[in-house]
């Protein structure tokens, strides 16, 4: 499970974590953020994230539940991998 706060993250560090495109990518970012990722779980994060990204205007109950406070908080295999 990796967690990785926003406040933590300097705008070019976020940034360049939101860009990730790729599973390896992303472990790799992770990494230098000093967490641990599986290919596994990145290659989950980044699915959801495209999920994420095609939402139409509207979100279901449970979608918005997932983005409630303010922040976004993405799941997978029933653990958080990401919130800010």
């Amino acid at each position: 499970m990796v967690e990785i706060k926003k406040e933590d993250l300097t705008p070019a560090q976020l940034e360049k974590l939101m860009n990730c495109k790729t599973a390896e990518e992303l472990v790799s970012m992770v990494k230098e953020l000093g967490h641990e990722m599986t290919i596994e779980e990145a290659e989950a994060y980044l699915d959801e994230r495209a999920n994420v990204e095609s939402v139409s205007e509207e979100m279901s109950d449970e979608e918005l539940d997932k983005v409630a406070g303010g922040g976004i908080c993405i799941l997978a295999k029933d653990r958080l991998i990401l919130s800010y």
